[in-house]
């Protein structure tokens, strides 16, 4: 098992186009046949800790092993070449990303 994470700051005021972008990727992910769960968390709609910063967003997606991930990120990456699904503008940088076994 891999799972891909993600932690996003996004430009304030643009949380409601980067949550549907995200939700979009995440969708997708979770069509693919190795992905387990793909998930969008943001720190605004948290109630367990109203002190998180709001501007966050974390995604996590599941996939059964190394192949079925690698072959995600290889349409992943023909999908962003493509200009898919771009949060250009809406994010304050890259993500914080990260792959654990």
């Amino acid at each position: 098992m891999l799972v891909e994470v993600a932690i996003y700051k996004i430009v304030p005021g643009k949380e409601a186009q980067a949550l549907a972008i995200l939700e979009e990727q995440a969708a997708a992910k979770r069509r693919q046949e190795s992905c387990r769960d793909a998930r969008v968390l943001s720190a605004s709609r948290s109630v367990a800790s109203p002190t998180t910063d709001p501007d966050f967003i974390l995604t996590l997606a599941e996939f059964a092993d190394a192949a079925g991930y690698a072959a995600y990120r290889e349409l992943a990456a023909e999908e962003e070449k493509a200009g898919a699904s771009s949060l250009a503008g809406l994010t304050v940088g890259p993500p914080t990303f990260g792959v654990f076994e």
